[in-house]
């Protein structure tokens, strides 16, 4: 994952942290720290997808991102309100989930349903 420090960016940008922070929220609605968080937490959803039938969370939390694998744990619970374990474990047994999947074919869909 390709992180960039706010600071840097701001200077790239050429406006001060604050200007950049401010015209970030008044155009994305949420802080870029947020932000990040959400689309760490989303790659998990990828990496999951495309390997192992049991993940390895360790892995994962590493390689989406994450420090370790309690901060990785501590953000999934704050967005699903659930473990990874128990989330993708009850993903699985969704019907509408499963529809989703047997009906997706060849089709080039963005992401993946979990109900």
């Amino acid at each position: 994952m390709l992180a960039i420090q706010v600071e840097k960016l701001a200077h790239t940008c050429f406006m001060s942290r604050r200007q950049l922070l401010r015209r970030f929220e008044n155009a994305i609605g949420i802080n870029p720290k947020l932000f990040s968080r959400i689309v760490r937490f989303q790659q998990i959803f990828t990496a999951v997808e495309h390997g192992a039938v049991e993940p390895e969370w360790s892995h994962l939390a590493y390689d989406s991102g994450y420090f370790d694998q309690a901060h990785f744990i501590h953000d999934f619970r704050e967005f699903s309100g659930m473990s990874p374990s128990q989330f993708f474990h009850q993903a699985q047994r969704s019907a509408i989930g499963l529809s989703f999947d047997e009906n997706k074919g060849d089709a080039k869909l963005y992401g993946k349903v979990y109900l």
